[in-house]
């Protein structure tokens, strides 16, 4: 449990750095447009820059979010039983390669949606520079 609570902390801090790159990365015209058509501060914020914002910051987060949950291999190092440590235990006590070859296909299973998905989400946000 608390593998999921500190991989949560770091992505969650990632998360923040890379939506806080992506609000300065908005021109200052953009924040002069939607001041100058009359929109407060905050109608600008909300309207205009959080959105180009979160398409800029979509792809790196994304990216961020795939290598935390293959992070997940280093939680072995404090005691959580995950897939490779497991496979590498009973592939040393059998002596065979099926351990380790069905964890690869476990990897397989649980990344291969996970890229699927973020193309999906990358190609519908695109955003155009």
């Amino acid at each position: 449990m608390v593998l999921y609570l500190v991989l949560s902390a770091v992505l969650t801090a990632f998360a923040e750095e890379i939506f806080w790159g992506g609000l300065t990365a908005i021109p200052a015209g953009q924040w002069e447009a939607g001041r100058a058509t009359g929109l407060s501060k905050a109608q600008t914020l909300v309207f205009i820059t959080f959105p180009q914002a979160a398409r800029r910051g979509i792809p790196p987060l994304v990216n961020r979010v795939l290598a935390t949950t293959k992070l997940t291999a280093l939680g072995s190092v404090i005691g959580v039983k995950e897939i490779l440590s497991v496979s590498s235990s009973a592939q040393s006590f059998s002596g065979s390669a099926t351990p380790l070859t069905m964890a690869a296909i476990a990897y397989l299973v649980l990344f291969i949606p996970a890229v699927i998905a973020s193309h999906r989400i990358e190609r519908r946000y695109h955003y155009a520079t």
